[in-house]
């Protein structure tokens, strides 16, 4: 155990001296999340509440006398302009500044004050915050619709339940921490599981390959240190790095979430259940075992290239790898049975969104823990097998 310790700790102060490791493992978890709660949040409520609050330029065409006008332009943040009829509805978009234009079929007021549906056709641009620019006309045109239908069919003497016979209550049995452990469960283990391997990869880089370059391993082979006891502290210092990144991450996302406050308002409230305790730990006792794996993959890798450059070129294509089984995982109709806990990676990001939503079903979860410890062992027998072997370590 003194060999092991011994080993971790010479190895960690190496590693402390690597700044490519470092970024890995502490900046960009704690960078990640402030970025992505904070400022992509922040810059899109901003441009959310600039689209909603600014004066919309319409243009109208062949603008009849009606209520619908009347209502266009005595809405607030409508800046309404009559065009000439057979104006490029396009071009005033495109290339004169208006945020939108209307134009009228001729016969849209007769056929209003009769029985028949007056015809408009709504020009804009969807691109950027044009979504919310149609949005808010089409909100007035709605109200207009809803005020039309409802005159009409009081004129016929019939009531609002004439057109909907039928009343629906929807009653959603899901609770709110599972509708939203469904939505964004998958997601969580998607970010920490990528963040967990670049916080291994390295370390583990370094420790095998770094060494080679720098001459360093050779002399820690022929030590008095059994090979397994290196093998295991070299391990456990890079199991340490991707769960300490997968910490920090955690950490940062917390912190970020707080931070923005009342900015997102009962989003955060509905979350915070899911990051209870209980489940963060239930996390990171998955994600513990598949880095074991992580770190056993890694190293076996590293061992085997002859230089730092090479293992990096070997080890990041690997990350397609992980990607493919994570982006399975956020599907909403991949569900974690006892067939999709076998599966490595895809059965984290089942269990996870699970464990989150607060619907665990225990017996597939128990595969997943079974699948996750007999995949670390695999690779640590297979790590250590390989890394014995001297046409492994020092092939030319």
């Amino acid at each position: 155990m003194k060999i092991i310790w011994a080993v971790f700790k010479k190895e960690g102060l190496d590693t402390l001296r690597d700044r490519r490791a470092i970024i890995a493992m502490i900046v960009i978890p704690m960078v990640i999340f402030p970025v992505i709660f904070g400022g992509l949040g922040f810059f899109a409520i901003k441009e959310v509440k600039k689209a909603q609050e600014k004066v919309l330029k319409i243009g109208l065409i062949q603008a009849p006398e009606s209520p619908l006008v009347d209502s266009l332009t005595n809405q607030e943040g409508f800046e309404l302009s009559d065009l000439p009829s057979g104006t490029d509805a396009k071009d005033q978009v495109d290339n004169n500044g208006l945020d939108a234009v209307i134009v009228f079929n001729e016969s849209f007021a007769d056929e209003l004050n009769g029985t028949g549906a007056g015809e408009l056709s709504l020009h804009y641009r969807s691109t950027g915050n044009g979504g919310i620019s149609r949005n808010r006309i089409m909100n007035v045109i709605r109200d207009y619709q809803t005020s039309v239908r409802e005159t009409r069919i009081k004129d016929l003497g019939y009531t609002l339940d004439f057109i909907n016979p039928v009343k629906v209550d929807f009653q959603d049995t899901a609770t709110q921490q599972e509708q939203i452990g469904e939505a964004i469960g998958g997601f969580i283990p998607y970010l920490f599981i990528i963040l967990c391997f670049t916080g291994a990869m390295y370390p583990a880089i370094d420790l095998g390959a770094g060494e080679k370059e720098r001459g360093t391993l050779e002399t820690l082979l022929t030590s008095s240190a059994p090979l397994i006891q290196i093998i295991l502290g070299k391990l456990a210092l890079i199991v340490c790095s991707g769960l300490f990144a997968a910490s920090l991450s955690m950490t940062s996302m917390g912190l970020a979430m707080m931070s923005m406050g009342s900015r997102i308002g009962d989003i955060s409230s509905q979350i915070g259940p899911m990051l209870q305790p209980l489940n963060i730990l239930l996390f990171f006792s998955l994600l513990f075992p598949l880095t074991i794996f992580f770190a056993s993959f890694l190293m076996t890798l590293s061992f085997f290239a002859k230089s730092f450059k090479e293992a990096q070129s070997i080890i990041s294509p690997m990350m397609a790898l992980i990607f493919i089984p994570l982006i399975f995982g956020m599907m909403p109709w991949v569900k974690l049975t006892y067939v999709t806990a076998a599966v490595p990676i895809l059965n984290i990001s089942l269990a996870s969104k699970a464990i989150f939503s607060g619907n665990v079903e225990w017996g597939p979860v128990a595969v997943v823990y079974v699948s996750l410890i007999a995949l670390a062992g695999i690779g640590f027998v297979a790590c250590t097998k390989l890394a014995s072997k001297e046409s492994i370590l020092f092939r030319s």
